[in-house]
């Protein structure tokens, strides 16, 4: 990880994003490797020791203490002189929007404000690595957006090196510079936002970063730039990434928002679909299809009224060669249920 970057380590449940974050922090002991902090090797050294802070997702405040005694907590434990403190305090509270708040309790603060306190208590430290715990799993959608947007200015404002955890695409691209994705304790793939969501390496993190569609084909050829994969549903070009045999097994995959219906341009992939069902959203439309197979994929209309779409509607679908991508890797995990990830939810 990169001095100041804002690093996000995201998989599904049991993957090992905790394992790997209290491993950083000191409070489990890695079987193997070393952890290495700004040159320094810290496999060994004890979790007070480390200047690492971890913000975990339940908040832990002291609910005896008021948010100024939970802020400088840490702060008199490193002994530093009342006047220091006070101003160190005053300081990181006015950042986070918490100003005038010193002498309230806990349990005055709604679900959002006991966050930016325990955010507070990380950020007054000054630590060379801030490590989040899911922090934003127990709040409503309406403030983990809020909460985006504060940790996003904190970073920015402190510079901080922070490693976050989450399963939340929505977080893992709207906060991280870089992200890796871990599948049962397996990296599967680390880049920056777009690099891994426009570029992904194999199905698994395809299909876990943001929605995808996938059909089964086999390499028909090269064209240029592009790889054609011949599919029970036609033969589409797509990019790909290495080098593909002919008949080679792989996976053709396009994302939701990508595709368009209507008159195909010229040089554009297109097949014929029937609507399935429409799933309305507000913003936009979440539009099942199903192609003269059976393969059903999603296509995701934006402003568009309920009722645009009819069930059983006959309709055109096309898309840009560069919009898909061709995969030949399901995963790096080798017992992973290939099934169960291409066509399972």
């Amino acid at each position: 990880m990169e001095k100041g970057e804002f690093y996000v380590i995201m998989g599904p449940s049991g993957s090992g994003k905790t394992t790997l974050l209290k491993c950083i922090a000191g409070l489990l002991m890695p079987e193997a490797g070393k952890i290495v902090l700004d040159g320094v090797d810290i496999t060994d050294v004890p979790p007070h020791k480390r200047n690492t802070s971890l913000i975990f997702q339940d908040y832990a405040l002291f609910p005896h203490m008021t948010v100024g005694e939970n802020v400088e907590f840490g702060l008199k434990l490193k002994k530093l002189d009342k006047d220091t403190i006070k101003s160190e305090v005053k300081h990181t509270l006015g950042v986070i929007g918490l100003a005038g708040f010193e002498d309230r309790m806990p349990r005055e603060l709604s679900g959002g404000e006991k966050q930016r306190v325990a955010v507070a208590r990380s950020l007054v430290l000054k630590p060379k690595l801030l490590l989040y715990d899911e922090p934003l799993a127990n709040l409503d959608y309406r403030l983990q957006r809020k909460m985006e947007e504060e940790l996003k200015s904190i970073h920015e404002e402190f510079g901080l090196t922070s490693v976050y955890i989450t399963h939340n695409q929505e977080q893992a691209l709207s906060l991280g510079d870089r992200l890796m994705v871990i599948n049962k304790g397996v990296i599967e793939q680390v880049g920056n936002t777009d690099e891994i969501y426009l570029g992904p390496e194999n199905v698994f993190t395809a299909r876990f970063l943001g929605e995808i569609n996938v059909l089964n084909g086999k390499v028909a050829g090269k064209e240029g730039e592009f790889v054609r994969v011949a599919t029970e549903e036609g033969s589409f070009l797509g990019r790909g990434h290495g080098t593909f045999e002919a008949n080679a097994q792989v996976f053709y995959c396009v994302r939701p928002e990508k595709l368009r219906v209507g008159t195909a341009p010229p040089r554009e992939n297109s097949a014929s679909a029937k609507v399935v069902t429409t799933i309305y959203r507000g913003t936009e439309a979440e539009v099942i299809l199903a192609f003269n197979h059976e393969n059903r994929v999603k296509y995701i209309a934006y402003d568009v009224t309920p009722g645009t779409f009819k069930e059983h509607e006959a309709l055109n679908v096309h898309w840009r060669p560069e919009d898909a991508v061709v995969l030949s890797e399901v995963s790096k995990v080798k017992d992973i249920d290939i099934d169960k990830l291409i066509y399972g939810s």
